[in-house]
Parts: C-alpha cells; sequence; structure tokens
C-alpha cells in the first residue's frame, strides 16, 4: 500500500504544470507527510518506564496564496496520523492526531522544474482516539492540543 501512494505521488508530482510564483496566484500541491515525534518522549509513572511513539506518514495536500512575487501564505493538512506508544517492547497505547501548518514562505528562483523554499508558521495539533493498552489497560488515556511554532524547508519538482 505505501508503495502505491509513493508512486501515485511521484506521478502527480512529474504531471503538475510549472508552479507559477507571481503575486495573486494560488497553488494546490498533494503529497506525503511523516511525522516523526522526538527520540526522548520521556517516562511514566515517576520516570520508571520508559516511552517511546512509532513514526506515521499520511497523505497530504497543500493550499498556497501568493501576497507577493515568491512570498506565499500556505495551509498544510492531512489525513489523521496514528502512533503507537510503546514501553519495553511492549505496546501500551496508540494516538491519533491532525497537525495543519499556517505558514508563510519565500520561493527561491530557480529552475521549472525545482522549486526551493523556505518557511515559518505556525501548528495547532489535536489529540484525539487515545487508547491504553498493556499494563496501562482501563486507565484514562488522555491527549491534550499543542499550539506552537513550525518550520518549512521543502523543494518542488515539477514537470513541463
Amino acid at each position: 500500500m505505501k508503495r502505491h501512494i509513493l508512486i501515485a505521488t511521484a506521478l502527480a508530482a512529474l504531471a503538475a504544470p510549472a508552479c507559477a510564483q507571481s503575486q495573486g496566484e494560488w497553488t494546490v500541491g498533494l503529497g506525503l507527510a511523516h511525522v516523526s515525534p522526538k527520540s526522548n518522549n520521556g517516562t511514566l509513572a515517576g520516570g520508571t518506564v520508559p516511552t517511546s511513539i512509532g513514526d506515521s506518514t499520511r497523505p497530504s495536500i497543500t493550499v498556497e496564496y501568493f501576497i507577493r512575487d515568491n512570498i506565499g501564505i500556505e495551509l498544510l493538512g492531512a489525513l489523521p496520523f496514528k502512533h503507537t506508544i510503546r514501553s519495553n517492547g511492549t505496546e501500551i497505547g496508540t494516538v491519533k492526531h491532525l497537525p495543519p501548518v499556517l505558514s508563510l514562505q519565500y520561493h527561491f528562483d530557480a529552475t521549472p522544474q525545482i522549486k526551493p523554499f523556505v518557511g515559518l508558521g505556525v501548528n495547532f495539533t489535536g489529540f484525539y482516539d487515545a487508547d491504553a493498552r498493556g499494563p496501562l489497560a482501563g486507565r484514562q488515556a488522555a491527549g491534550q492540543e499543542l499550539l506552537g511554532a513550525g518550520r518549512a524547508s521543502r523543494r518542488r519538482f515539477r514537470a513541463e
């Protein structure tokens, strides 16, 4: 399944027209978003139970409006991410979240095929469907909402 998503994403990117970067233009992009939680995910039970949280990759969509030549405001969204939470190799829970990002981006003048850009934005992450398992079964699994800064540094590839 992942291979089909990667192939479809690559073909969509190659088939897309050259990206306009002029004031007043809109762009829409499809791709994959990857969330990799930090490597030190903390501990439970007063520091006695180490935890680790798995990565997640999902299809994403971006919509960007250029407020000036080469400067755009982008909204990035994705299908819900699901992470497995483990402790000492045992699955102790799962959680889903949505992390939309609104960012201001500067696009460099490069070639029609390569459009590098950098950006800075704000992210609101809403957690839901938290489920405690294994040693935590029966306990209330609580999520929280997070608001924070985000950064973007990607390259867009287009075919003419």
